[in-house]
């Protein structure tokens, strides 16, 4: 999707979004304040058994490289992984929630990791302005890079290692082999 304020790459809901068992890869916005390179919603947005990988959002202010949502962001048995945004004060290289409403980001048992902003938010980027809270449920994965009005937050130990295979499965060779010297 092109245009300033470009918004949902691939789905964009005037209201309430709710995705299952579904997968979205290399979608992209593209313009001033761009938003959700994949999924965006001005109302709840809900994924679940769902991976969002290699969507982006590009231009001054661009935010969610796979996903934005105006109020609460929910990913239950999710994987965010490769996405992207860049731009003059981009964030969220996968998610960006605006928490609008007090509304936040809620994730249980998600990986949401390797993801890249040219801003804050490599991974997760939550505007606390309006009273919006992370809240964890098991087993989750966060990225080393999560903030919340540019402070990082929420880092795991084991991201780290996550990171790296990660890296490792980005740098397989066509054939989906790691190229010599990478392992696991």
């Amino acid at each position: 999707t092109l245009g300033d304020g470009s918004a949902g790459g691939a789905l964009y809901a005037g209201g309430t979004l709710a995705l299952q068992n579904s997968a979205a890869f290399s979608n992209a916005t593209v313009g001033t304040d761009s938003r959700g390179g994949a999924l965006f919603a001005t109302g709840a947005l809900s994924i679940s058994n769902t991976t969002l990988a290699g969507n982006s959002t590009a231009g001054a202010g661009a935010s969610g490289g796979a996903l934005a949502g105006h109020t609460e962001v929910s990913l239950l048995n999710a994987t965010l992984s490769g996405n992207s945004t860049a731009g003059t004060s981009a964030a969220g290289g996968a998610v960006y929630a605006y928490g609008y409403g007090g509304a936040g980001l809620s994730l249980g048992n998600s990986i949401v990791l390797g993801n890249s902003a040219s801003g804050e938010g490599d991974d997760v980027a939550l505007n606390t302005a309006f009273g919006g809270q992370t809240q964890y449920s098991g087993g989750n994965i966060v990225g080393l890079t999560m903030t919340a009005d540019g402070v990082q937050t929420g880092v795991t130990e084991a991201a780290e290692v996550f990171r790296d295979v990660a890296e490792t499965l980005a740098d397989a060779d066509a054939d989906g082999t790691p190229e010599a010297g990478t392992g696991i």
